[in-house]
């Protein structure tokens, strides 16, 4: 009896209407939703036929057919319109006991219908995004067992070769338990995964609904490949500002204590607008280290503008610095296009007097006039500035001006040749190769020990740039199939060394050994050439006009090396 009511209760709790006859089409129950929807009573309608109440009722034809009928639609006196589910009722010995009708209103169907359509195209589009992702997630319930994972996912867990016996190298184990016991996102949580023990990073939320707690999902990060991505994107950077003649401090190979010291100086000078004076042999970077204080200054998104000093005329220079006002419209001088920005006056030593004293009054009163002009320009630049002379003897001796000097001297920076930081030597060849890699289309991986030695023996006179120099013509040298430098790539050091250290010969004066040496280089470079004029130019650093000028005033005679 107990059982019964219990089971009464629970059919009247159902928001469904539900109404059942015996073979004859008698009503025997009726619950409390059909009540409510009819309008009429269980105990009005018990034991009487139901065509009585309801005339267009369908429910005696499956006591004839003994088929069920879905989503049938009927309407009740009251004009509601309902769908129903009709079924009959039959015994474990296959007799016919009545029939029973499960109906809802048309408009509710609907919605029901309607919301879990919604569902559907709401999990369809949750399954699109977790397979077109390239990141591996994985989803849990809340109680860590995993039941939705993306391909990505999959092949990482294939890829890892993740023991399943070994729950805890899991991550539903680790991680989103860990979500689930706190209720709370963790954020790059680093672990190794599987046999193989592959970093990754993994970053976990909870799922929660209404407040409750529904799952985690978690979203895992290949160290590995965010590494690889790291390293290229480093490189590409190095080729975009290769490209651009841009560099950063990144760009200044160097471990030596000189060298490190320098660095800090100019990282030092990069966080003021005070004037830089970069002292140094030619070749030993002093633009290099120019460009690294601009792009760390605040000026970096300005003009860097370089000024040669050397090799022109003075008018051609000052014209250069100031422009000048001509008859139609007036060309604007390279200070006036370093406003804001920074000006570069590489070997300020070379200028001549009277632009020095120029200069010193654009930098004292911040304003700058054309050539053929009287109107005033303010300007607002920074000044670095590279010697590679001593300008305090230019001073002394008058060649050089002392209120320039003053303005310039403010963080003086000494850049070490190369002969003075041996240890830099072969970090610096590494970082030349792969710019040449780059600019000259070889692959080339790095030096043999010999060429390394002969490297780290050689006393290079003319710094940074003369090592290029030599690694360029060497990597010009090789051969498509090999990947390394070795020694017979690389030009006769050794005598280059050795004829350097021999001193004047009886007779020879400092012109006459240049000339000596020029031809003994020029000889050497296009026998191992075999004869080629464009490449033994283009090691040489000549063009090829300047080439077949040495050839001739030297005698050379080219016909012995084709």
């Amino acid at each position: 009896m107990k059982n019964e009511n219990q089971h009464e209760l629970i059919v009247h709790s159902i928001e469904d209407g539900l109404i059942a006859i015996d073979k004859e089409s008698k009503i025997i129950f009726l619950n409390s939703s059909a009540e409510k929807m009819t309008g009429l009573t269980h105990e009005a309608v018990l034991g009487k036929n139901i065509n009585l109440f309801f005339p267009e009722s369908k429910l005696p034809n499956v006591l004839k057919s003994r088929r069920k009928e879905w989503d049938e639609h009927f309407s009740l006196p009251n004009g509601k319109t309902m769908m129903a589910e009709r079924m009959p009722m039959i015994d474990d010995r296959n007799q016919l006991l009545g029939a029973i009708s499960i109906f809802r209103e048309l408009k509710k169907a609907k919605s029901i219908a309607e919301k879990l359509t919604n569902v559907q195209e709401i999990q369809a589009m949750l399954d699109t995004v977790l397979q077109l992702t390239n990141e591996a997630i994985s989803i849990t319930d809340d109680q860590g067992q995993l039941i939705k994972t993306n391909s990505v996912f999959d092949s990482m867990k294939n890829s890892t070769e993740i023991d399943e016996k070994d729950q805890e190298k899991q991550l539903e184990k680790v991680v989103h338990q860990k979500v689930l016991d706190s209720r709370r996102a963790v954020l790059g949580f680093n672990m190794q995964l599987g046999i193989k023990q592959k970093e990754v990073i993994v970053d976990a939320a909870p799922i929660i609904v209404e407040g409750k707690l529904k799952g985690s999902v978690g979203i895992v990060h290949d160290q590995s490949e965010l590494q690889s991505v790291a390293r290229e994107l480093k490189k590409a950077r190095q080729i975009i500002r290769t490209l651009e003649n841009k560099f950063t401090f990144e760009d200044i190979v160097g471990q030596s204590e000189e060298w490190s010291l320098a660095v800090e100086q100019a990282k030092l000078a990069a966080k003021t607008s005070a004037a830089v004076l970069l002292k140094g042999e030619s070749g030993a970077g002093k633009e290099l280290f120019a460009h690294a204080i601009h792009h760390e200054s605040n000026r970096k998104y300005h003009k860097f503008v370089r000024v040669c000093c050397t090799g022109k005329s003075a008018d051609l220079l000052e014209q250069e610095l100031f422009g000048c006002e001509g008859l139609d419209k007036g060309n604007t001088g390279l200070i006036e296009d370093a406003n804001n920005g920074t000006l570069f006056l590489d070997g300020v030593n070379s200028l001549p007097l009277a632009i020095q004293e120029k200069i010193s009054h654009v930098l004292h009163n911040h304003e700058t006039i054309r050539l053929g002009s009287s109107n005033i320009i303010p300007v607002n630049i920074r000044v670095i500035a590279s010697a590679n002379g001593h300008l305090e003897q230019g001073v002394l001796n008058g060649t050089f001006s002392e209120d320039l000097y003053d303005q310039l001297n403010h963080m003086p920076i000494q850049l070490a040749p190369i002969r003075k930081r041996k240890e830099d030597i072969l970090p610096l060849a590494e970082w030349i190769i792969n710019q040449l890699n780059h600019d000259i289309g070889r692959h080339t991986k790095g030096l043999k020990p010999n060429a390394m030695d002969q490297l780290m023996k050689y006393h290079w006179p003319g710094n940074v740039r003369e090592l290029k120099n030599v690694l360029e013509r060497a990597m010009i040298f090789m051969k498509i199939d090999e990947e390394y430098i070795d020694i017979h790539h690389l030009p006769d050091l050794k005598n280059v060394n050795s004829f350097q250290n021999e001193g004047p010969s009886v007779g020879q004066n400092l012109a006459q050994m240049v000339e000596s040496f020029e031809q003994k280089m020029i000889i050497s470079t296009l026998e191992k050439m075999e004869g080629n004029k464009t490449l033994t130019a283009k090691a040489l650093g000549l063009s090829l006009r300047n080439l077949y000028y040495k050839l001739d005033k030297y005698g050379i005679n080219q016909n012995e090396f084709s």
